[in-house]
């Protein structure tokens, strides 16, 4: 439901987040622009924001908060913002507990923290570890020449100079010319093109895509999403290519999915017709039985449009923004009814464009989905590209569709418990998932050997290998996916993400080897009692193609303690490698084989 999801990249998972901030945190600051990570901690809901107390467990902030944070500031972020809400009773800007004990203490970041903006209450939070107050200094105004204001004088000049910007500023503040200028270039827009068309996930796909010419004459593209242009309001409700807010960028010449798949079908001979009138437009100010009336009447003319079509595409969408959360999981402008509708009547393709988690309740009778979140300017070259098997998709989700709302975790008022630990999305035995964490598909098969794990020759403290094979008739990409058990930890999820790795692009009947590298740090779980990571001696690691779509194990006995050292490990550990229909993977398997999927 979170109003700024579509902004964040840890999606649901700690790990995920742990592997992807600190790319774009280096890819942003080799730009000479300083990354500031944000928003610390547990701002994850924008209903009562600047009011909403979130109370949680140490162990929960350390395994599931925590990670992503400490990642980026591995990776060299100058600041941090804290954030509006408080945090155990404390406002997150001025908590010394969270900002000086844990952020500067004991995961040594030595940079800045900067507050959101208005979020410093008093001049007390620059002892609670707030070094910059934004937009003004209202409150640190007067503390020019105390110990503190030193200190955090220090820290932030520490990052202007790790970074050179005394030296090498880039541009001269407010740098007004530079953010006005236009990076439109061809090279960037079809950066923007293929980074969309690899994000995009195949959730399902019974045989219609990719879409081909022989069998396919008239192809009908409905929706009012279809054909939506971007917003140019920045603090407007965003739009299907960016959410909106504060880190709303607009794009005025975007590339709807109709103009994309017009000019790509128009390649193949197949002709388009379309209806995207939006069935909300002007009915506002209209009594209940007319509103009614103009979206039957726009159903009609949609269903009329499906029966002159060979096959359906159907663009559904909902927006957010800022400052509010999702009031619900359904899409907008009615697009359940109409893919309910127009599914009956012909094979029905759904594109999705969503910020977050959303209901599916007609996938049944879908003849395919596939999920984009916010693709920007060239969202409609990056579907056609995948539709008409010019591009494979290769996405994964980030987070967990859900069959329904019921058990979901939903934004609170006042004091706000995360009393669900970190038995969230995949970790939780009682999700329900439509479409699990991790799953995505594309339009070739992949098989793996049985995973071999070991020390020696191994830079981490334990590598697993495997090879991965293209099995089917079309050329494709896998994201090969390694999730861990931990036996003796009691308060524990049944599995957690501890490593991943894309391969190459595959042509059929070629193969890959793929070598999974896991830490100390991957092999241990949080102990809130010790206050610290504790390395785990008895270790299940499953591999797979999703938290559902798990093929293969890998034990390691608990017969030789391993050196609870950064250093490589010794080759004195032993593993077994069980295949999927082993007995491991049977007595095991209730375990992994939830949140179940439900169509």
């Amino acid at each position: 439901y979170g109003g700024r999801n579509w902004e964040y990249l840890s999606g649901e998972d700690p790990y995920l987040g742990s592997r992807l901030a600190p790319a774009f945190v280096t890819g942003v600051q080799s730009q000479g622009v300083m990354a500031t990570v944000k928003h610390f901690a547990f701002n994850e809901q924008e209903t009562k924001r600047k009011s909403e107390n979130s109370v949680v467990r140490e162990k929960t902030a350390w395994e599931l908060y925590y990670p992503p944070f400490e990642a980026a500031l591995a990776a060299g972020a100058g600041s941090v913002m804290c954030a509006y809400n408080s945090v155990n009773g404390y406002p997150a800007c001025g908590s010394r507990e969270l900002l000086v004990d844990t952020l500067k203490g004991r995961m040594g970041f030595e940079g800045f923290v900067v507050s959101d903006w208005g979020a410093v209450t008093g001049a007390d939070a620059l002892d609670g570890g707030v070094d910059m107050e934004q937009p003004a200094d209202v409150y640190f105004r007067n503390a020019t020449d105390s110990p503190v204001a030193r200190e955090a004088a220090r820290r932030v000049l520490t990052s202007i100079f790790h970074m050179r910007l005394d030296e090498h500023p880039g541009c001269e503040l407010p740098c007004s010319k530079e953010r006005a200028s236009n990076q439109r270039t061809a090279d960037h827009m079809e950066l923007a093109h293929g980074a969309a068309a690899n994000g995009i996930v195949l959730l399902q796909n019974q045989g219609v895509l990719p879409l081909k010419p022989g069998s396919v004459q008239t192809l009908a593209v409905l929706g009012a999403a279809a054909e939506a242009r971007d917003t140019m309001n920045t603090w407007g409700p965003g739009s299907p290519y960016s959410g909106g807010g504060s880190g709303h960028v607009p794009a005025p010449d975007v590339v709807s999915p109709l103009e994309g798949i017009r000019r790509r079908a128009a390649k193949a001979n197949i002709k388009v017709i379309a209806d995207t009138t939006s069935t909300n437009h002007g009915v506002t100010a209209l009594d209940p039985a007319e509103v009614v009336s103009r979206r039957l009447s726009s159903l009609e003319k949609a269903l009329d449009l499906a029966r002159e079509a060979d096959v359906v595409v159907v663009v559904g969408a909902t927006t957010a923004t800022e400052s509010r959360d999702r009031p619900s999981l359904s899409l907008d402008d009615n697009a359940d009814d109409l893919i309910m509708a127009v599914s009956k009547l012909k094979p029905t393709i759904v594109l999705l464009e969503v910020p977050g988690a959303i209901l599916t309740p007609w996938r049944d009778q879908t003849a395919a989905i596939a999920c984009l979140f916010y693709g920007g300017e060239r969202t409609g070259d990056a579907w056609a590209s995948v539709l008409f098997g010019d591009i494979a998709p290769s996405g994964k989700l980030p987070i967990m569709l859900p069959s329904s709302e019921t058990g979901l975790v939903t934004p609170g008022l006042g004091t706000v418990v995360y009393d669900e630990g970190i038995r969230t999305s995949y970790r939780s035995p009682t999700a329900h998932a439509a479409y699990p964490f991790g799953h995505g598909l594309t339009y070739t098969a992949f098989e793996f050997s049985r995973p071999r794990a070991y020390t020696k020759g191994c830079e981490a403290m334990v590598c697993v290998s495997l090879r991965v094979t293209n099995i089917g008739v079309f050329a494709g990409r896998e994201v090969v996916q390694a999730y861990l058990y931990f036996p003796d930890d009691t308060n524990g999820a049944a599995k957690m993400l501890r490593g991943f790795q894309k391969t190459s692009l595959l042509n059929p009947g070629a193969g890959e080897d793929v070598i999974l590298n896991f830490s100390q740090r991957d092999l241990s779980t949080y102990d809130g009692v010790a206050h610290a990571w504790q390395r785990h001696e008895n270790v299940v690691i499953f591999i797979g193609s999703s938290s559902v779509d798990l093929r293969n194990a890998v034990t390691q006995k608990d017969t030789a303690k391993i050196k609870k050292t950064n250093r490589r490990a010794r080759s004195s550990t032993s593993f077994e490698g069980a295949p999927s229909d082993g007995g491991l993977m049977h007595s095991l398997r209730h375990l992994f084989l939830g949140p179940a999927v439900e169509h």
